[in-house]
């Protein structure tokens, strides 16, 4: 295992595999609610997991692309895990460590990318959150109904339930930030659920 155990020392580890991917706003930050997104250069929102849809995109001749199908009936992997299927060991490895009794199915990784205010609509329960990279800044916002808290999440995991609270990242960034969001999803549950019986 390439992680050590030190907190601090793992993030910077986690940051530099994950810095050299290939970035992009994925179609799960296409909706109405990121619309007004702020992303640096080079950066974007990706889901590293599985999703139930099957079509990625045209191809240069006009025919369809599909995604990879997954272990599980019916839904597909999404196309930075199809990409990049060694990452998903380094996930394991570090969430072991650094937050054990937490489980998860998808992480959402975002890097310089400025969220606006939203709900996580179809996550089910807490999530953790972790922000890696040499930044200042950036914090993450949660209203809490009667105040907003502002959470430096910077090599410490964060946890909270994104789809009661309305959240998002303070503009006030310097340096380069990658967050990871380890969660589980409301449909993906149910699919996986199904595929037990």
């Amino acid at each position: 295992m390439i992680f050590t155990g030190d907190l601090e020392t793992d993030c910077m580890i986690l940051y530099n595999i994950l810095e050299p991917l290939d970035y992009y706003i994925g179609t799960e930050r296409r909706t109405n609610q990121f619309k007004d997104f702020k992303s640096d250069k080079g950066g974007g929102s990706v889901l590293y997991g599985y999703t139930w849809k099957g079509y990625l995109k045209k191809a240069p001749d006009g025919s369809n692309i599909y995604r990879k199908p997954s272990k599980y009936e019916g839904l597909y992997e999404t196309k930075i895990k199809a990409e990049n299927p060694e990452i998903e060991e380094f996930f394991i490895g570090f969430s072991k460590l650094h937050f054990p009794n937490f489980k998860w199915s998808q992480v959402q990784i975002n890097k310089d990318y400025i969220s606006p205010p939203h709900f996580d609509s179809a996550n089910v329960g807490e999530s953790i959150i972790v922000g890696l990279g040499d930044y200042e800044g950036a914090n993450l916002c949660i209203d809490r109904g009667s105040y907003i808290e502002s959470v430096d999440i910077k090599n410490k995991p964060y946890k909270f339930n994104g789809s009661t609270y309305k959240h998002w990242v303070n503009p006030n960034k310097k340096g380069s930030r990658i967050s990871v969001v380890f969660f589980n999803s409301k449909c993906l549950e149910a699919k996986i659920n199904k595929n037990k019986i």
